[in-house]
């Protein structure tokens, strides 16, 4: 609750009165059976006494694992549950944010408002009403609470109110070229708001670098090259009218827009053959697109006799899987299940990454179909040099029995090894995003979530890492047996770990198991991300792909693979006077092999960088150039002649030679030159010069002439 957890009790009354609660309240429990679970603005579970002309504008959210809400549970805007001894009387919620006031309320008492109708001054004039002498209300003229009535005080010069934000820019993640608007929605009572975006390379509202003419409610973001950005807004209000301070500033949070490289998007298409390769050490099958990699699901998938053992596999390129459905490579039922498809073959991701890998599985249909869900559903043969980002694997088994009832979720593999004398094994590879395995089961089902496996059934995962936010649920009261979640695998049935290493900020174990188990290691989000990290993934890497930092955050921070690292050139040219362009400056940068880079803009005064900043596809080799120019401005000099002859303006390039014009005339006045000094050559800005002039001096000659000659 908001104000209390528990109010009252069955032999003594509780009273809250006059009060108010803003925000957000909620409660969980994992039980199933025989708990309760409550959430309300002013009290969680209300048994006995009165809550009194108060308010709350509050969003209550509860969560249990049954279907049905359990008895003498509930989330209200005032409380969670009441019982029959609880009373409410002249109390509001704000029926936007929950949609009642109290499970098993009464009919009187409390009343639903809106948002809008508890910011205005009405609301204040109703809770007044009810009010006792030394608790009276006032509207909230000093942004104390989100424009929220407040209890009355001496509140001095009334200052510009705080922006409120009701609607803030989300983060997203969007393939290169996909339009992508950021968006913002603020008001006040008094005042007229402006808005102004900022960008930042980190994860902070404060610091960034301003957006140029970004002054809208909306924020078209760049999506020319793979990048990692954050984007807020800040949003002012100015009101003349306020007696103290005249304006009021409110920040957004930074929203994360993720741009990934677009090679070769699935379309949910599958090929008809690999793009070459005969399946040899030598010469392997060669995977370049998603559809190809379709193509080897379906291939194994068809047969059981389809494992590919000890055949290879090698990846050319990056993979977008585009967040499509994703149908494994492989099968994998139940232990010794005819209907199992096995891989077996070595697959050489040779230092590329898949990326968007997403399956949202619900298993509920009767007979025997895939319980595991990853890129390679069951695997007895070796992943090696092998990337996963923004990976999102969902299983959820629907069925109660204890048949077919269990769950797996992987990134990399769902079922990893054969049992005792396999040879499976993942080496060399890493995996970013999340997993989630859920079962309804309450018998011996097992459910499994980890990064690289669901369940390590005897293999090896060898100088690997995770970034992965892995978890289960199920309808037990606890954890099944063989079950888990793990930032490496869900459970350990056998096998090994060697120098690998799992993301202890995003998931707190390696494995189910409560034990870490030997050859694995936490490490935090932040020491992921350091060199030290990439140096210790580069010494156990024996002869498989080297390693490197992600200074481009590419993979969101972490270390990825050295061969996706590419030098270009970026070339900045300014006009010349004549003919031609002179080179100012050469950039040399490095970025991702295969993505576009966008060239940074400068500023040179007296030119004008391009309209659009150009950008090009780099290469590996360092042969990739991109050339800017940027055109000499032109300027004019404008002549006021105060009254004079007309004299005709200059326009020139900036630093063109400027000749003075011939001096204007006035009658009855002399030239005295020109306000301002005339320069010698055209300045990066438009001038006016204007004439001074003065009435000069006559000399007049007198003659006396007497009368006598």
């Amino acid at each position: 609750g908001g104000i209390a957890g528990y109010l009252g009790t069955s032999s003594a009354s509780g009273h809250i009165a006059h009060s108010y609660a803003v925000g957000n309240v909620s409660s969980v429990i994992a039980a199933s059976s025989s708990a309760r679970v409550t959430a309300g603005g002013i009290a969680g579970y209300f048994s006995n006494g009165d809550i009194t002309n108060c308010y709350a504008s509050v969003e209550a959210q509860i969560e249990y694992p049954n279907d049905t809400l359990p008895s003498t549970c509930g989330a209200g805007g005032l409380a969670g549950y009441r019982n029959s001894d609880g009373s409410f009387v002249t109390s509001y919620w704000n029926s936007d944010l929950t949609a009642v006031g109290a499970v098993n309320a009464a009919s009187s008492g409390t009343t639903a408002k809106t948002e809008a109708e508890m910011l205005s001054p009405d609301f204040v004039d109703l809770l007044n009403a009810g009010a006792e002498p030394d608790a009276l209300w006032m509207s909230d003229t000093i942004a104390l609470n989100g424009g929220y009535p407040i209890h009355i005080r001496d509140v001095g010069p009334t200052n510009a109110q705080r922006p409120i934000l009701s609607s803030q820019p989300a983060d997203r993640t969007v393939a290169m070229g996909d339009v992508v608007e950021l968006s913002v929605e603020a008001s006040v009572s008094r005042g007229t708001l402006s808005y102004q975006w900022y960008n930042n390379t980190a994860d902070s509202n404060e610091s960034g670098t301003i957006i140029p003419g970004a002054n809208d409610t909306t924020l078209a973001v760049p999506t020319s090259g793979a990048r990692r950005s954050w984007y807020y807004c800040v949003v002012t209000n100015t009101d003349p009218e306020a007696e103290g301070e005249k304006t009021a500033v409110n920040t957004t949070r930074a929203a994360c827009v993720t741009v990934i490289d677009p090679l070769a998007p699935w379309d949910g298409s599958v090929a008809t053959s690999f793009a070459g390769g005969s399946g040899t050490e030598a010469d392997p099958y060669l995977i370049s697109t998603g559809a190809e990699l379709a193509y080897l699901a379906q291939q194994v998938n068809a047969d059981a006799d389809n494992t590919y053992d000890g055949q290879y596999f090698r990846q050319t390129s990056n993979i977008n899987l585009n967040h499509l459905e994703w149908a494994p490579i492989g099968r994998y039922i139940g232990s010794s299940n005819s209907g199992n498809r096995l891989f077996s073959g070595i697959y050489d991701g040779d230092g590329h990454i898949i990326i968007g890998l997403t399956t949202q599985a619900i298993i509920g249909t009767d007979g025997e179909v895939n319980k595991s869900y990853a890129l390679f559903a069951y695997l007895g043969g070796t992943i090696k040099n092998l990337g996963l980002t923004h990976v999102d694997v969902s299983v959820t088994n629907t069925r109660t029995t204890s048949s077919n009832s269990n769950a797996y979720a992987g990134g990399i593999v769902g079922y990893l090894g054969t049992g005792s004398g396999t040879s499976a094994r993942v080496v060399n590879s890493f995996v970013e995003g999340s997993v989630y395995a859920s079962i309804a089961s309450t018998s011996q089902a097992r459910v499994m979530a980890g990064g690289i496996a669901a369940n390590l059934n005897y293999g090896v995962i060898e100088n690997c890492y995770t970034c992965v936010n892995a978890s289960i649920s199920h309808a037990s009261s606890s954890t099944p047996s063989m079950s888990g979640a793990g930032g490496l695998v869900g459970y350990v049935s056998g096998g090994s770990f060697i120098d690998s290493y799992w993301n202890t900020s995003k998931t707190t174990s390696a494995s189910g198991s409560s034990s870490t188990p030997s050859g694995a290691t936490g490490r935090t989000d932040s020491d992921i991300q350091t060199t030290d990290f990439v140096d210790l993934l580069n010494t156990n890497r024996d002869s498989n792909k080297a390693w490197t930092q992600d200074l481009y955050d590419f993979n969101s921070g972490y270390p990825f693979y050295e061969r996706l690292i590419a030098v270009y050139t970026v070339e900045h040219y300014t006009e010349n006077l004549g003919d031609g362009w002179s080179l100012v400056v050469t950039d040399n940068l490095t970025g991702i092999a295969n993505t576009v880079a966008t060239a940074g803009l400068k500023t040179y005064t007296g030119f004008a960088p391009p309209a659009v900043a150009p950008s090009a596809t780099i290469a590996t080799g360092g042969s990739t150039v991109i050339r800017v120019e940027y055109t000499r401005n032109s300027y004019t000099i404008t002549f006021d002649s105060a009254g004079g002859s007309p004299v005709d303006p200059i326009t020139a390039k900036y630093e063109a030679a400027v000749t003075a014009p011939s001096d204007p005339t006035r009658a009855g006045f002399v030239f005295d030159g020109w306000e301002g000094t005339l320069p010698t050559t055209m300045p990066a800005e438009n001038l006016t010069l204007t004439a001074q002039w003065s009435t000069g001096g006559y000399l007049l000659t007198i003659t006396y002439i007497t009368s006598d000659g």
